[in-house]
């Protein structure tokens, strides 16, 4: 029994190391969706049944919020997606200019 319980803690230790690289990667790569939704987080929502709760236009203006959510975190994704184009395209007219000038001297040799 012990040796199962230790298992399954390491186990799901391990799960957990995983998701905090997978959430720290998300936060390297989409830093405008991490903002957005670290914001939502703080902002938004104060416990697991946010949309749930509350009276029926309560619930209508929570739904309504969280469509604006996924709104902004389209656009924080479509900026991210787009700054990630823009760095990749000047990193490889970069590095095709740098093996442009090495092809060039060594011709010149």
């Amino acid at each position: 029994m012990k040796q199962s319980f230790t298992a399954h803690f390491q186990l799901l230790f391990l799960r957990f190391v995983v998701f905090m690289v997978a959430v720290e990667m998300g936060r390297r790569y989409f830093p405008h969706c991490s903002e957005v939704l670290d914001k939502f987080m703080e902002d938004d929502l104060p416990d697991l049944f946010y949309l749930e709760k509350g009276t029926l236009d309560e619930q209508r203006i929570k739904r309504t919020r969280f469509i604006e959510l996924k709104k902004d975190v389209q656009r924080a994704f479509s900026k991210d997606k787009a700054e990630h184009q823009r760095s990749a395209l000047s990193s490889s007219s970069s590095s095709s200019s740098l093996k442009g000038g090495i092809n060039y001297k060594a011709r010149k040799l």
